[in-house]
Order: C-alpha cells, then sequence, then structure tokens
C-alpha cells in the first residue's frame, strides 16, 4: 500500500511534450485541438510559475496515509489544489503540498477555473537554522501562488504553483526562485487512457518534501518528480498500467547525496465481481546517488478487496520488498501483510483502519518484526457546525533512497492532528499537533545514515486567518518544533511566528 515517485530533470517535460505533440498530430482534430491546447499551457506554466515554500499549512504534508486500494478518490487537498476527475483515480502521483490559498478556495464547479494569491510574509524564528546553536533571524517573503483547472470531454489539466522569494534581515541574504509545483493531466480513448504526473520542488523547508521526516533544518534543496502513464482496458473487468517514474534530488551548498531514481511499476487490476477486486502490483527501481555505490530494489505486493457496499469495504495486502546494492553485494529486505478496513461516513469523509506485521531482514543479522499500522480519517470531520477534525496515525517501515532522505530503511511512526474552528464568518482559527518519531534500520556508508539513530520530532502551534475582504485576508501563525535524538547534535528547538497579507482574485 506505498505509492512509488519519481525524480527527474527538466528535460524530461520536454522529451514527454515532444512525444506527446507528434502523438497529437495524428489524433483526430478535436483531440488534437486539446492535445495542443494542454501542451501550450503546461509549457507556458512551466516556463513562467512554479511552486514554493507554502504560507500556510494547515494539514499535513509529508506525511499522508496509504489510501485503500478500493477507493483511490482524491483527497480534500486535491479536490481543492490539483483535482482528479473520477476516471482517473488510478493514476500514480505525489499529493500537493497545501498553498496559502487553499484556506481561501472552495472546490469549483466549473469546467474551467483559474485562481491567483500574492502574498507578503514576515517571519521570526528564534532558531531560524534549526541547529543546536540558535540564531534568531527575521525574514520577508514575497509570495505568488496559482491553481489552475482545465476539464473537457476525455481530457482534463490541473496545476498547484507557488513561486516566491525571501530577504533575511540579519544575515543581509536574499534567496530567489523558491518553487512548488503540481501539474496533473490525462485524456482518455475508447481502450485506452494516458496520463502524465509533475511534481517540482525548490525550498529549504525539508518538511515539506521529506515523506519520513529525518531531514531537519533550512538547507536549500530541490527533488524533480515525473510520471508518464497509460492504462488499458484488457476487458470490461480486466485493465493494466504502466508507470514510469524519474526522480531526481539535489542539494545545494550541502553536504548531501544526489541522487536519480528510475522507477518502472506494472500494475494489473482485475474485478472478479460485483464484490471482489483483485491488484497485483510490481516496482524495479535503480537508485543512483553520488558519493555511495547504486542500488536495485524490487517491490512486489498483491490486493485482494472485498467491498460490502458503497461505503464499506475490506482489503487484505501481502508485500515485500529487495534491496541490492552494488558495492559488496549485501542488502535487506522486508515483507509482511496488511488487514485493512474504510468505511466512508459521507461523500467527503471516510474513517479507515490497517494493520499487520512487517519483518525486516537485513543480511547476516537477525530479523526483526515490527507492527504497521494506519488509522486516520480521509477527509475533514465536521465534529460540530464550525468545527472540523483531521486525524491520522500509523506505523510503518519504509525504503527513503528515492526520496530526499535518502538514509536508508526507517521505522517511522507518525500521529497528527488538526482541529479547524470558525469563530465567525471572516475569523478561522486552527490548532496542530504533529509527533514523528523515526528509528534508522540500516546504515548506508554515509553522514545522515546512522543505524540505530532515533530521532522525536514534534511541531505544534496555532493559526489564525481573518477575511478583510472578499479578496483581502491576515494571517498569524505560531509553531513550536523540537527534536530529540540519541545523536546530540541532531537536537534543536524553536519559535516561530508568521504575519502574512494576502490577496486573492479568480480570472476564470
Amino acid at each position: 500500500m506505498r505509492n512509488w515517485t519519481v525524480k527527474r530533470v527538466p528535460l524530461v517535460a520536454e522529451k514527454t511534450s515532444i512525444a506527446l505533440m507528434k502523438r497529437a498530430l495524428l489524433c483526430p482534430r478535436d483531440a488534437r485541438q486539446y492535445y495542443i491546447r494542454i501542451i501550450l499551457v503546461s509549457l507556458l506554466l512551466l516556463g513562467f510559475l512554479g511552486v514554493a515554500p507554502v504560507v500556510g499549512q494547515d494539514q499535513p504534508t509529508a506525511h499522508q496515509p496509504a489510501r485503500n486500494p478500493l477507493d483511490l478518490s482524491p483527497s480534500h487537498r486535491e479536490q481543492l489544489l490539483a483535482p482528479i476527475p473520477r476516471q482517473f483515480e488510478w493514476m500514480e502521483r505525489r499529493r500537493p503540498a497545501p498553498l496559502f490559498l487553499e484556506s481561501l478556495i472552495k472546490p469549483s464547479e466549473s469546467p474551467s477555473s483559474l485562481s491567483f494569491l500574492v502574498s507578503l510574509e514576515e517571519e521570526y524564528s528564534d532558531n531560524f537554522e534549526q541547529e543546536a546553536d540558535a540564531r534568531e533571524e527575521y525574514r520577508t517573503s514575497l509570495n505568488i501562488e496559482t491553481v489552475y483547472r482545465f476539464e473537457q470531454g476525455r481530457g482534463f489539466l490541473s496545476l498547484a504553483n507557488a513561486l516566491s522569494g525571501a530577504y533575511e534581515a540579519r544575515a543581509e541574504d536574499t534567496t530567489l526562485g523558491f518553487v512548488n509545483f503540481t501539474l496533473n493531466t490525462g485524456y482518455r480513448l475508447p481502450q485506452m487512457s494516458l496520463a502524465l504526473s509533475e511534481n517540482f520542488v525548490r525550498g529549504e523547508d525539508l518538511e515539506e518534501a521529506s515523506p519520513s521526516g529525518i531531514r531537519r533544518g533550512r538547507n536549500i534543496f530541490w527533488i524533480n518528480t515525473v510520471s508518464p502513464q497509460i492504462r488499458y482496458s484488457l476487458s470490461r473487468r480486466t485493465s493494466l498500467d504502466l508507470t514510469y517514474t524519474n526522480t531526481i534530488v539535489g542539494n545545494e551548498g550541502e553536504d548531501q547525496n544526489d541522487s536519480i531514481t528510475h522507477a518502472i511499476t506494472p500494475n494489473l487490476e482485475h474485478r472478479f465481481s460485483r464484490s471482489w477486486v483483485g491488484r497485483i502490483r510490481y516496482t524495479f527501481t535503480y537508485d543512483d546517488e553520488e558519493s555511495i555505490a547504486p542500488s536495485t530494489s524490487h517491490d512486489a505486493s498483491a490486493e485482494l478487496g472485498y467491498i460490502v457496499s458503497r461505503r464499506l469495504s475490506f482489503s487484505f495486502e501481502v508485500f515485500g520488498e529487495v534491496i541490492e546494492r552494488d558495492d559488496d553485494g549485501n542488502g535487506s529486505l522486508f515483507y509482511g501483510t496488511t488487514l485493512g478496513v474504510r468505511y466512508r461516513l459521507t461523500p467527503s469523509l471516510a474513517i479507515f483502519a490497517a494493520a499487520g506485521p512487517t519483518v525486516f531482514d537485513e543480511e547476516s543479522d537477525k530479523a526483526d518484526v515490527f507492527a504497521n499500522w494506519q488509522v486516520g480519517l480521509d477527509g475533514g470531520w465536521q465534529i460540530a457546525r464550525n468545527t472540523s477534525l483531521t486525524f491520522t496515525t500509523n506505523q510503518s517501515v519504509e525504503n527513503t533512497e528515492s526520496e530526499v532522505d535518502d538514509v536508508g530503511v526507517v521505522l517511522t511512526q507518525l500521529v497528527d492532528l488538526r482541529l479547524a474552528h470558525t469563530l465567525f464568518q471572516p475569523l478561522q482559527v486552527s490548532l496542530f499537533a504533529t509527533y514523528v518519531r523515526t528509528e534508522f534500520l540500516e546504515a548506508l556508508g554515509t553522514d545522515e545514515s546512522d543505524e540505530g539513530r532515533k530521532d522525536n520530532f514534534w511541531s505544534t502551534g496555532a493559526r489564525a486567518v481573518y477575511t478583510l475582504t472578499p479578496v483581502w485576508s491576515l494571517a498569524v501563525e505560531y509553531a513550536y518544533r523540537r527534536r530529540d535524538s540519541n545523536r546530540n547534535e541532531e537536537e534543536f528547538d524553536e519559535n516561530r511566528v508568521m504575519l502574512t497579507l494576502a490577496r486573492s482574485f479568480s480570472v476564470l
């Protein structure tokens, strides 16, 4: 129940666009016009916009719980920022990071919409670098955010995008080009569907791009992921998906590993009856890193789901991953099972729970057995007229080599709680609390990868957004962050205050 993502360079997007253009010229006239429109808009937005470290964060970004494979409906964040039509729910993609605009817009019923937001942010931190030796800093940021949606006939295009720059008063340093870009697009043919998912982040807040929450601090990095995909309907009950994912991770001015990862994923799904669904999935990954030997991994899973009703479904999964490293032939593997249940309370809210054992076996060492679980709400629970709650907790064994963390196999535990309340119509307040515990299960020979290292990270705070007018808003946020570790040099705590003035407007 894991989603593989890919790292990539802008050149891949150019080649993909050229391939799409060639394909478009062979299509009927209506399809050709649609393809050309998609390609031109994509290239224009890729060239002149971007996506940046976000202004506010009312929901968790890095730790998205795995979804029940029998119900791949887009999350609430996707419905707002980069919506996926129901016929493309099978797509592999990264969940878009929340923009400040998320708290100001509502889901659009129109097939086409374009919204912008410009914001000015003042930030104070008593430990700006998030290190043991604290340094105060005052920072001013200018952010431009964009949400675009286009859907017509058999195709769609959606993106969430932000671009920002910042000035640090004490350091007298200016940083430009912080980007956070998410693009999803697809087109359906009678028996075949084509899709493309793109995600690019350049920033300094590692929490926004780190799935396991290991790396902390303000080191500038970038990660680029592109996933061209195809789905072919073999019959009314059977479909075959093929996804290629390319991910590139880079670090600027920091002694960290840069890497490029290639992953190929075939996925076969068959509906045995109205109630029973089966799925077999395999992923081959090649990870080439700068300072250590390349590695390959084979990740396979088989799922069987039973749909009791539109509201209730069960699933059972068997999974395993083998990791091989070229330097000395050593490697590791982990495998396990998961039994899950999902109950949909409303069209926008579901409760899910899954649990099972995971075995981690590093060659020549004794195997360790861990529990893996996921419990939470998919969507916001309206516990009162003006109050909503989101909650998730999970524990899992994950391979981070193709991510920003890049420290091998880790055991991660997460608890995340968000409570939002509307005091009166213009004023919304929210409380948030997150706890992440990470244990390193192996060492790759890098400074970051340290077998036996255990980190505990807390983040808590509050945020208030006041709508001054239909287009102007003011936000205030306080956050406290702390990390404890059995490696003392990794410990820090930080108090952060942010004040943001924003103006939003819709073009379509």
